[in-house]
């Protein structure tokens, strides 16, 4: 597998919100293709 993009994500508890950022510190989605 390769990695093919990862970006960062986070969370409001107050607004039940998600948002993407770049920050891949904490919480992170990647995307991998054969």
């Amino acid at each position: 597998l390769s990695l093919k993009g990862m970006i960062g994500m986070t969370y409001n508890p107050f607004t039940k919100v998600y948002k993407l950022e770049d920050d891949v510190s904490v919480n992170y989605l990647c995307h991998y293709s054969n």
